[in-house]
């Protein structure tokens, strides 16, 4: 039988595996799925403020 140090031991192990398959996937699909962002910034309106002491 297993000790509770043992169990919890394996259970993040395991999940810290998954994770980085996770984060090792996502990084691999970036090579494949390549995004191109396109967007415009409009500053009309901003309004800058100047107070003096």
């Amino acid at each position: 039988m297993y000790s509770i140090y043992a169990r919890v031991n394996g259970l993040s192990s395991f999940w810290s595996t998954c994770m980085m398959v996770l984060l090792a996937a996502v990084a691999l699909s970036s090579f494949v799925f390549t995004a191109s962002p396109t967007g415009t910034i409009d500053m009309a309106s901003l309004k800058v403020s100047v107070q003096t002491l």
